[in-house]
């Protein structure tokens, strides 16, 4: 299907919007500077490409925000449809993908320069406040995580779950993840040099990027301006290390999104390349484009040569660009490109000027930490192409749930606790679930979510202990099983912890492997390699209504028919730094006796109904936001925690509220939940309705389940 590209938003560390971006990209412009985000001294790197934004030269929270808001503003102009009453009903979702997220906000907070609340960590009360525009989800898909908010846009546009996406990215230099990248360069870069011999590595970036997509024919009733034509975006897991790129998941990817497109490799005029200037993903890169364009060979380009690599924002910030190129004929060079790695020999690389040719087909790559790939195509305009058919929209269904709490390791164990009013007390020994082999430098987080998400897998069939554990898995790849985890605080020890130590002793004593516990998707990463799983790979952060959120898309992805299969895991861990931001948001928020923090992680497995072989507990039925309205008569209702006020229950209605018994779960309860909610409904034929949200003032996420008989 092709889909209608009717408004884009740009800001660059080089321009303030689209126009002044894009010409200072064609004039091979490079924002590269001397570091002045932090101290200098501290580093081995001492450039960066950064948004010169900061008043004083002091650092603030909320930059990323800032800019997100700016570039949705500025598409939603483009788009005519910016202002309320032009919206004419319209239902519109936003989408946005980052790596970062509010990191910066993290470690500013955790070194006392300022006051962070989680509300302010993800991005949807602020896009609110600017657009007018609810309920914005947050992808924390490292450097793809623009392009899978595209991805999962079109899916949202193709089952009719919207009538516009707003899918955008955004990221700002975090000092934890630019210290931890300065620490494993062998030798620190001074500039970003895609394909070129003698690139030495990977500087950070800044910046935002958002696009408007809607049905081609709707953009032309309504005489918007269709600036170009998303043919499809292809995604693919590794499922092989949290770093390390691996060559036949990109190319996954890269034939994924093809196929969407409806396109041939020969039909491709431009490849805006993903390009960091290491020299395993250049060399990666290269190699799979080699592969997949065995004949014609498009002109490459690579954008972080000019702007750095501004993580999850760096997919939409070349598609944008991209849709420039397109429509005026000119492609933007490759800074600091000279002598090309022989891999990538025989593609015209585009350097020194911009490239002035006629472009009618366009590739964007993203690939990021732990293996998850995106690929994206598009068009001048939109054509009569065959493209990847309407999705039929599959029945989803529970097959297996699965827990871990202190003293808690099963569902039937949580519901005798719920039952009891008792809350979970004990500790978590991951060895005897996982066995010893490959905890090491793993993060509580990513764990606690192993552990869940095994006894899930096992309860639907999919995996079995050997010696009585759950080691990391061999056998084949399934590719049509992804993985969706939702969280807020997983990585706030990390970044706290790291930032102290880059304070105290500088980079050389921060310790390289934890770099992938830095990136937001890093629990969801070791849950594809440890079980094989090589479907569509997400990590959503979005508050309290996080784990439905995330019950919600995973439906959507098999639904949309990118997967069969998908297992959904919620994780909150307890550390120390955890619970000190929750108390501290608490405290902001006016309540003086906040609930304990959970520690633990929810799994649940779901799956196609045509599947799932009589397995399943439970179907997947409506989703909604801000709806906390209570259920029908009859109905179980998992309701929010009535420490945040909640919302009373009508007659006749049974009541479950987790929170007396795990504590404050934050982004996992909807996961939770549903765990709970499948198990006590199955066999029953009643219906439940899962709510979460309110907290602080937040809005509501519900999802109704009903009982196989």
């Amino acid at each position: 299907m092709t889909w209608a590209i009717t408004g884009t938003g740009l800001v660059s560390s080089l321009g303030a919007d689209t126009a002044s971006s894009f010409a200072a990209f064609c004039a091979g412009s490079t924002s590269r500077h001397p570091l002045r985000a932090f101290d200098a001294s501290r580093y081995r790197v001492r450039h960066a490409y950064e948004l010169d934004d900061r008043v004083n030269g002091v650092d603030t929270p909320g930059r990323a925000t800032r800019w997100l808001c700016a570039a949705i503003g500025e598409a939603l102009a483009q788009a005519g449809l910016a202002a309320p009453d032009r919206r004419g009903g319209l239902r519109i979702r936003v989408l946005v993908g980052t790596g970062l997220a509010e990191q910066r906000s993290v470690e500013l907070w955790a070194t006392g320069d300022a006051e962070v609340t989680l509300d302010q960590l993800h991005f949807a009360r602020a896009v609110a406040v600017a657009t007018g525009l609810p309920h914005a989800v947050t992808i924390v898909n490292a450097c793809s995580a623009s392009l899978y908010a595209l991805a999962v846009g079109t899916d949202l546009l193709a089952l009719d779950e919207a009538d516009v996406v707003v899918a955008a990215g955004t990221d700002a230099l975090s000092e934890s993840m630019f210290g931890l990248l300065d620490r494993v360069n062998a030798e620190p870069p001074d500039e970003v040099r895609p394909f070129d011999v003698d690139r030495q590595g990977v500087i950070l970036g800044e910046g935002a990027a958002a696009v408007v997509l809607e049905p081609v024919g709707q953009a032309r009733s309504r005489e918007a301006t269709v600036l170009a034509a998303l043919r499809g975006v292809g995604t693919s897991c590794d499922a092989y290390h949290v770093t390390a790129p691996l060559a036949e998941g990109v190319t996954r990817a890269m034939r994924d999104g093809h196929r969407r497109a409806g396109v041939e490799p020969a039909d491709v005029d431009l490849v805006m390349a993903h390009g960091t200037g290491t020299l395993l993903n250049d060399r990666t890169e290269a190699e799979v484009l080699s592969t997949v364009f065995r004949g014609r060979r498009p002109a490459v380009t690579a954008l972080k040569s000019l702007i750095g690599h501004t993580s999850g924002a760096s997919g939409l910030m070349s598609l944008v660009t991209a849709v420039r190129a397109l429509d005026i004929g000119r492609t933007p060079p490759t800074h600091g490109h000279t002598t090309a790695i022989p891999e990538i020999s025989g593609f015209p690389v585009v350097t020194g000027e911009a490239l002035r040719a006629p472009l009618r087909t366009a590739q964007v790559n993203a690939f990021g930490f732990g293996g998850v790939n995106a690929v994206a195509v598009l068009d001048r305009e939109p054509t009569a192409g065959p493209g990847a058919s309407r999705p039929s929209g599959r029945g989803v269904v529970v097959t297996g749930v699965g827990v871990q709490l202190p003293g808690v390791s099963s569902v039937p164990e949580l519901l005798a606790r719920v039952d009891a009013g008792a809350f979970v007390v004990g500790d978590v020994d991951f060895a005897l679930t996982l066995g010893r082999r490959g905890l090491r430098y793993k993060d509580r987080a990513t764990m606690l979510a192993l552990c869940a998400a095994a006894r899930a897998l096992h309860a639907a069939g999919f995996a079995e202990p050997r010696d009585g554990v759950y080691g990391p898995a061999g056998g084949d790849l399934r590719e049509r099983f992804g993985v969706v985890v939702s969280t807020e605080l997983a990585l706030v020890d990390t970044v706290s912890r790291v930032v102290a130590t880059i304070h105290s002793g500088g980079v050389p004593e921060t310790s390289p492997m934890d770099l992938p516990n830095a990136s937001g998707n890093v629990a969801s990463a070791h849950l594809a390699i440890w079980f094989r799983l090589g479907g569509m790979n997400l990590t959503l952060s979005a508050g309290a209504t996080s784990g439905i959120d995330a019950l919600y898309q995973a439906a959507i992805a098999i639904r949309a028919g990118r997967a069969d299969r998908m297992l959904v895991v919620g994780v909150e861990p307890a550390t120390d730094a955890a619970v000190r931001l929750l108390r501290d948001t608490a405290r902001r928020h006016g309540d003086e006796r906040p609930l304990p923090a959970v520690d633990g992680a929810a799994a649940v497995v779901l799956e196609a109904a045509d599947v799932a072989e009589g397995r399943a507990l439970a179907d997947i039925g409506r989703y909604s936001r801000d709806d906390a309205s209570t259920p029908p008569a009859g109905w179980l209702w998992a309701r929010p925690c009535h420490a945040h006020g909640g919302v009373p229950a009508g007659t006749g209605i049974e009541e479950l509220d987790l929170s007396p018994t795990v504590g404050e779960a934050s982004g996992a309860l909807g996961v939770f939940q549903c765990a709970v909610t499948a198990l006590r409904l199955a066999g029953t034929g009643r219906s439940g309705l899962l709510t979460a949200g309110g907290c602080w003032g937040a809005d509501h996420a519900s999802l109704a389940l009903r009982g196989i008989p």
